[in-house]
């Protein structure tokens, strides 16, 4: 979705580029891994800081878009 590519900005070069590779590229991570010049630790960081970045933003996005049911 545009939120997710959105999300991917904020990123470092580094995890937007594993962010990509893997999560909506579908590259495994060993064709990441060598796509990148990375071992498969820097991979597996990046990828974990990449979604953690990703997930505070959507969630803060959808929590301030909920209409108030009050």
């Amino acid at each position: 979705s545009a939120q997710v590519y959105a999300a991917a900005r904020l990123l470092t070069p580094k995890q937007q580029a594993v962010f990509i590779l893997r999560d909506l590229e579908g590259l495994s991570a060993d064709e990441t891994m060598e796509a990148l010049d990375m071992s498969r630790d820097q991979v597996k960081g990046n990828l974990f800081q990449a979604r953690k970045k990703v997930m505070e933003y959507l969630k803060e996005v959808y929590q301030t878009n909920e209409p108030d049911l009050l």
